[in-house]
């Protein structure tokens, strides 16, 4: 069941009506590439913020966009749906829904900070480039901290920092995700994510506006060699360092929709 907070209105009048808002707080998401969907071990690839009223706000072609609920499904490859909830039994959760939907209704956004911000292939350690996950987890951050500053009880403000806070920070509502590539795979996991950013240009060619869209991998690519772990590289014997280069391995830590079903402050809910 989608969970939803009711805001009433303030009357100007008592023979006024009592109007009713209905927030909804979930994130759909939807598969838009097979091939990263296989990267990323899921059936959905791509989410957006969906506000209950028939419109959903997403990380499009040129950045930040508004499309309807049909729209956003027309470009899923498969007919998959699936949708999470920021969970109702977190502390205050009426009030951070309704910071979010105001902020995103009102085209109030926190965005990533690189003259082109969004990625595909983005680390989440820093926030210059950022995917649609990320990014919609920084807009439920910045609904956290809007509430935060509206508290005056000093138990309220206590509780509310023990659930949301760590130290002066927000906490990571949505933890990252591991992505490897490799090893195995030839010894060549930089080919591997070369071909994966090609097919992901390919996908969006014509659709996709390069002054604000760069798909660069931010991952490391790792050789472990085993018993020489810390050992500068030319103390590791040449035939060590042969069979290990065969197993490098490609690593990404990023947002990714199972980062949302895996987080304690959020559940998925029957579509």
């Amino acid at each position: 069941m989608d969970l939803i907070a009711l805001k009433i209105e303030d009357s100007t009048t008592q023979a006024d009506p009592m109007p009713i808002r209905v927030l909804n707080a979930d994130i759909i998401f939807r598969n838009g590439s097979n091939v990263l969907a296989s990267l990323v071990s899921d059936n959905i690839t791509h989410g957006g913020f969906d506000s209950g009223d028939g419109e959903v706000h997403d990380i499009g072609g040129s950045g930040i966009q508004t499309v309807t609920v049909d729209q956003f499904y027309a470009k899923a490859v498969t007919s998959t749906k699936r949708r999470v909830s920021f969970r109702q039994t977190n502390y205050m959760a009426g009030r951070i829904w309704e910071a979010i939907y105001d902020n995103v209704n009102g085209q109030r956004f926190d965005n990533p900070t690189g003259v082109k911000p969004w990625n595909l292939f983005t680390t989440s350690d820093n926030y210059t480039t950022a995917n649609c996950l990320e990014w919609l987890q920084h807009q439920w951050q910045r609904a956290v901290r809007e509430v935060h500053a509206e508290l005056n009880d000093t138990q309220q403000k206590t509780t509310f920092e023990s659930a949301y806070y760590d130290g002066s920070n927000v906490k990571t509502l949505v933890p990252a995700s591991l992505l490897t590539v490799g090893p195995g795979d030839l010894g060549f996991p930089e080919t591997i994510v070369a071909g994966l950013i090609t097919a992901a240009n390919a996908l969006g060619k014509g659709d996709i506006d390069g002054n604000v869209f760069h798909n660069e991998y931010e991952g490391d690519f790792i050789v472990y060699y085993p018993g020489y772990y810390g050992v500068p590289l030319d103390q590791v014997p040449l035939w060590v360092q042969i069979v290990s280069e065969l197993q490098e391995q490609g690593e990404l830590r990023t947002i990714t929709p199972k980062s949302y079903t895996n987080s304690p402050f959020y559940e998925e809910v029957p579509y």
